[in-house]
């Protein structure tokens, strides 16, 4: 029967989509191997084996220096065929799927191969690192786009996909073949710390790491209401229990924490701390000052470096100096040995205030690392039962970023987010109106410590929108919440101002010097990187479990209306805050680390996906968390002490 005037033009651009995604594993292999053939003839004729060394696996680099370019650049140009047509066959398998339509989805996965693979030519990419993580965005990560395009075909569930991404995730990892990062301008630096502990250090971490699964694990057995709030309570024990055995895997050891907070490379605050000698002062000039601060304290207002002078302030007290033994004994370091690598790290000798005064600060972020799954709570409790909340605030306590950059000052951000955001949730109606006071006055104290938290505000109101009719909101009555949410804000403004502290010649300085420091990177290479950076940070079987379980045919409808579930907003919220953020192009690199706060809100978003699910699947997924958790700590550089 031949088709109708009105079907035909429907046809026609099925069919012109099918030839594509057929042409595009063909094109990714023909770009792949030109590629490989620049990089590895560059590789020929710079010092290949130092490069490789730092690049890859010994077994891989020692293999790769030695083969000729040219079959080896053939042989890499042939993945992208291997591949798809690997995927293509297992996805068809499953009855009711043709090897067309598997061949079709699975070859739209090789279009971000095609995309790397011309960007990285016509940007004449030859170095050999940029030119190796290059072929890592041509190749593994499109095979893993592959891989996930073949379990939805198969009808994968949640669980089962985030499993099988997370261990060809984790294959790629380890062999240094799935790059995270932009070599030259920001990427996590391999090095194969792990394996070079001592055994007594492993087994004390893997002890740690286990302990805390199996008590998350008991906890979860709690079901009535109020023994579950207990339960929620022991959550918090969760993160420092997983602080203090991964830090067991990287080379410094818990050793570490002071030292990373005296690093002018990795923070410079503890610097910029050290030149106050009158807060009052020091705010009234801060913006000249900031032309000759190092590093993040040029690029962010004066809150850290005030509170890093208060806790030296602090140190010098007697009570001050025990507390700070005190942080240091629990977090299972050798005091004098983190005292010295700290001062080795400053480059000068540290005081007795000093010293006690980053270990307050490490303590202050170990308080609110435990506090991210009770916030988590707090925002998924507003609308969801207890036990819901619970799973939620448990997938909370094991997500990447906070534990890999612990003990960050980035740490201390998603607590106050996530307080915000519950508190947010809760002003609706008159008589809740103070909700949207506290919610404004938590991101006031995070603007003091970094600008970029302003962009809570975007979430908030995306938020209160996406679930307008839901609500059955006023304007009237939003105005008043709006203004109560913004009326913390205005009073922190107006009395910085009285003090002669100017927020806005402030924020006009701090983010001059955020912009020059960028300058040299990239909007469109960031704008695509960031995401993958996100999604790993987060936790790659999280992420994976969540673009499975969540159901996205439903929510862009809702959306559309205004009729979206308040809990749901708030995932929808981020993942719109996280979209403009990204092609603003106010973060370019280290997303994980700068949008750190929106993980927790994620996770606490999606927490009505836990409704019907088993307690054995949280299981699961939680300890898949933690086993990449732990590959990523040992075998990857997150927070750096030395340049």
């Amino acid at each position: 029967m031949k088709p109708t005037p009105a079907t035909a033009p429907d046809v026609q651009p099925l069919r012109a989509a099918r030839r594509l995604a057929q042409l595009l594993p063909f094109a990714a292999a023909v770009l792949t191997g030109l590629l490989a053939f620049r990089v590895l003839r560059g590789l020929g004729e710079s010092d290949a084996a130092a490069v490789l060394a730092r690049s890859l696996p010994a077994a891989a680099a020692a293999a790769l220096a030695h083969l000729p370019a040219g079959p080896l650049a053939i042989a890499l140009g042939a993945l992208p065929l291997a591949v798809w047509l690997a995927c293509a066959w297992w996805a068809a398998r499953v009855p009711g799927v043709s090897r067309e339509r598997a061949r079709m989805l699975v070859g739209w996965a090789w279009g971000a191969s095609v995309l790397a693979g011309a960007w990285a030519l016509l940007a004449g990419v030859s170095g050999p690192k940029p030119g190796l993580a290059a072929l890592g965005y041509c190749i593994s990560w499109p095979a893993l786009g592959s891989l996930g395009a073949a379990l939805v075909l198969r009808r994968a569930r949640a669980l089962e996909f985030a499993a099988w991404i997370s261990g060809a995730a984790l294959l790629l990892l380890l062999a240094r073949a799935l790059p995270l990062g932009w070599a030259g301008q920001n990427s996590w630096t391999w090095w194969p710390m792990l394996p070079s502990r001592p055994p007594g250090a492993l087994a004390s971490g893997a002890a740690w790491v286990t302990g805390a699964w199996l008590w998350m694990l008991a906890l979860s057995r709690v079901e009535s209401r109020t023994p579950r709030r207990w339960a929620t309570a022991g959550l918090l024990l969760v993160p420092l229990m997983l602080a203090r055995g991964v830090a067991q895997f990287e080379h410094y050891g818990p050793e570490r924490a002071p030292a990373a907070l005296a690093s002018e490379i990795n923070t410079s605050y503890f610097q910029a701390g050290a030149q106050v000698e009158d807060p009052a002062a020091f705010l009234r000039g801060f913006a000249v000052l900031t032309d000759g601060m190092p590093m993040h304290a040029a690029t962010h207002p004066a809150g850290w470096p005030l509170l890093f002078h208060a806790a030296t302030r602090a140190g010098a007290t007697p009570a001050g100096a025990t507390a700070a033994e005190a942080v240091a004994r629990a977090s299972g370091a050798d005091r004098e040995t983190a005292d010295r690598l700290a001062a080795d790290v400053a480059r000068r000798a540290l005081s007795p205030a000093e010293s006690n005064g980053l270990w307050l600060l490490v303590g202050l972020v170990a308080l609110m690392l435990a506090a991210i799954p009770a916030g988590v709570y707090f925002v998924a409790r507003d609308h969801e039962s207890p036990r819901v909340a619970f799973r939620a605030a448990g997938l909370a306590a094991v997500c990447a970023a906070p534990l890999l950059f612990f003990p960050d000052v980035d740490v201390a951000y998603p607590a106050l987010a996530l307080l915000a955001a519950g508190s947010w949730v809760r002003s609706e109606g008159a008589a809740r109106r103070a909700w949207a006071l506290l919610s404004g006055a938590c991101v006031g104290l995070l603007a003091a410590f970094s600008a970029g938290n302003l962009a809570l505000l975007v979430l908030l109101a995306l938020q209160a929108v996406l679930s307008w009719k839901r609500r059955k909101a006023t304007r009237r009555g939003e105005l008043a919440r709006g203004l109560a949410l913004l009326a913390p804000l205005v009073v922190l403004w107006l009395g910085a101002e009285a003090a002669g502290h100017h927020p806005v010649t402030v924020l006009q300085a701090v983010l001059g010097h955020h912009r020059d420091t960028l300058a040299h990177r990239g909007w469109a290479l960031w704008a695509l990187l960031n995401p993958l950076d996100f999604l790993v940070l987060l936790g790659l079987p999280a992420a994976a479990w969540m673009l499975r379980a969540v159901p996205w045919w439903h929510h862009p409808e809702a959306a559309r209306k205004m009729r979206m579930d308040p809990g749901t907003a708030v995932l929808a919220a981020v993942l719109g805050t996280l979209l403009l953020l990204d092609v603003s192009g106010a973060t370019k690199g280290e997303a994980g680390r700068l949008w750190m706060s929106y993980m927790p809100l994620l996770v606490a978003g999606g927490a009505s996906l836990w409704r019907e699910r088993r307690r054995s699947e949280w299981a699961w997924l939680t300890g898949m968390c933690l086993a990449l958790l732990v590959a990523l700590k040992g075998f990857y550089v997150f927070v750096w002490l030395y340049s």
